[in-house]
């Protein structure tokens, strides 16, 4: 299960962007900055988006 998932590199790289994006917006809302709303949706977006990959590549490959 967990090779098939982590082999994926669209999956890795959308979790990859969204812990970036996290650590973005923290930074952000550190200075003050009311940008980082926009980062966290966009962290979350693109979690949820890679969580659907994912799932979907375990249950069609990894069974």
């Amino acid at each position: 299960m967990n090779s098939v998932v982590l082999k994926d590199i669209k999956v890795m790289t959308g979790f990859g962007i969204a812990l970036l994006l996290g650590v973005i917006a923290i930074f952000l809302a550190l200075k003050d900055s009311e940008t980082w709303v926009v980062f966290t949706v966009l962290g979350l977006v693109i979690t949820g988006l890679s969580v659907f990959r994912a799932d979907r590549l375990y249950k069609g490959k990894g069974k």
